[in-house]
C-alpha cells in the first residue's frame, strides 16, 4: 500500500471516530434537555402524611386547633383574696357553744357560719346559718337547694370574747361551699337595715372595723 493510500485510510478512520463522538454528545444533550423539560412540566407534589396506605398521622382539623382567648365559664373561687383576706361568702364550721349565744346552752351542735366582712387583721364578722326555719331567720333560696337559712345576728367574737379567726374553733370550709356574692349582699342588707337586730348589728360592725 502506498503512503498516500495509508494516510487517506487513517484520516477516514479518524473522521469516523470524531463523527461517532459528535453524534454521541448530541444524543446526550438531547436526552438531558428532554429530562429537564419533563421535570419543569411535572413538578413533584409534596406527599401527604398518613395517606390511605400510609401510617402517618392525619393533618389536624381546624376544630382541633387551639383557640386564642380564655376559656368560657365561671372561674372557681379562691381560698383567699389577692391581699390574703378570707373572702366574703366563705363558710366556717364551728359549734353553737363557740358562739356568744350558744355558751349559755352549752350545745356542741355543729353550726356553719358565713363570713360577711374581714377587718384586715384576720378577724371576721360572721352570720350563723341554720337548716331549720324559725324566728329571726331568712331562707337562702339559691344556696344548697334552698335548704339553708341565715339568722339575723352578726357575730364578731367567740364564746370567750375573742375575735373570730380561722382556728380550732372556726374551721374554714372548701370554696365549693361558699355563699354567692349576691346572697351575701342580701344578708348584709337584712341584718344591717331590715331586721329587729339592725341597730345592735350596726354597733357590732362599727366596733369590729375600729379594732
Amino acid at each position: 500500500m502506498s503512503q498516500t493510500a495509508a494516510a487517506l485510510l487513517a484520516a477516514g478512520i479518524v473522521g469516523i471516530v470524531l463523527l461517532a463522538v459528535l453524534l454521541y454528545l448530541a444524543a446526550r444533550r438531547k436526552a438531558r434537555a428532554g429530562t429537564a423539560k419533563d421535570e419543569r412540566a411535572k413538578p413533584v407534589k409534596a406527599e401527604r402524611s398518613g395517606g390511605k396506605s400510609g401510617g402517618g398521622a392525619k393533618p389536624a382539623s381546624r376544630s382541633a386547633a387551639p383557640r386564642s382567648g380564655k376559656r368560657k365559664g365561671t372561674a372557681p373561687r379562691k381560698s383567699r383574696t389577692d391581699d390574703g383576706k378570707v373572702p366574703q361568702g366563705r363558710t366556717l364550721k364551728t359549734q353553737d357553744n363557740f358562739l356568744p349565744g350558744g355558751k349559755k346552752t352549752g350545745s356542741a351542735k355543729e353550726r356553719p357560719v358565713v363570713v360577711i366582712e374581714d377587718n384586715g387583721k384576720n378577724e371576721l364578722a360572721v352570720v350563723p346559718l341554720s337548716s331549720r326555719s324559725g324566728k329571726d331567720r331568712t331562707r337562702l333560696k339559691n344556696y344548697q337547694q334552698g335548704q339553708s337559712y341565715y339568722k339575723h345576728y352578726v357575730e364578731i367574737e367567740d364564746n370567750e370574747g375573742k375575735p373570730i379567726r380561722i382556728n380550732e374553733k372556726f374551721k374554714e370550709n372548701h370554696p365549693n361551699m361558699d355563699v354567692s356574692d349576691k346572697d351575701v349582699e342580701k344578708i348584709r342588707d337584712k341584718v344591717f337595715d331590715h331586721s329587729k337586730q339592725s341597730s345592735a348589728n350596726r354597733k357590732k360592725i362599727e366596733k369590729f372595723r375600729k379594732k
